[in-house]
């Protein structure tokens, strides 16, 4: 389903952007290394891969601005120490896997690109606890709850609007929902 799911976004972006992407040398070997490397045999290699293969994309299609990828070593298949504020993660009520996985996604780092109608990639890169504990607010009928500490947004709406795209590092199984509309914990 994850899979689907990216590979139809990326079809649609691709259809979108074929019109206007300018002619550049892409950095197809380095995207392939990242990859390569990123397919470590965990859980969830293959939502690290098929982010990376998006993101690459997007990149190669000139749809994001040049240099606003930021990818984990491609050596480790993670992020310089430090990237990732573990210890701010860890406060805010992250697992240890959560953690670990957010070392391992690529981001996009700055920038105004919608993956969706009013919706962006999260990044967790240089976050603090404040913003960490904000990544794992869900607002449901009853009012505000937190997902679960082994959740991971991967997308964001914008207000009431948007997708929210949740993987759960239990479960290695990715949910959305719309904010105000969700009936179920992640």
């Amino acid at each position: 389903m994850l899979r689907t799911w990216l590979l139809v976004v990326s079809a649609i972006a691709t259809v979108c952007l074929l019109s206007t992407a300018v002619s550049r040398q892409t950095n197809y070997n380095y995207h392939r290394l990242c990859k390569s490397m990123m397919t470590r045999g965990d859980d969830h290699s293959e939502l690290v891969e098929v982010l990376t293969e998006l993101l690459g994309l997007l990149e190669d299609l000139v749809a994001i601005e040049p240099n606003a990828l930021l990818y984990p070593q491609p050596d480790t298949g993670l992020h310089v120490p430090g990237t990732i504020n573990a210890t701010a993660a860890s406060v805010a009520g992250y697992s240890t896997q959560a953690i670990t996985l957010m070392s391992s996604l690529p981001y996009l780092q700055h920038g105004d690109f919608q993956v969706g109608p009013s919706t962006h990639m999260v990044a967790y890169a240089d976050q603090d606890e404040g913003s960490f504990e904000e990544e794992r607010i869900m607002y449901v009928e009853s009012g505000e709850e937190f997902m679960s500490p082994s959740a991971v947004q991967l997308t964001s709406g914008e207000s009431i609007y948007g997708l929210w795209r949740i993987y759960n590092t239990d479960k290695s199984k990715t949910t959305s929902h719309y904010r105000n509309c969700t009936k179920h914990k992640y």
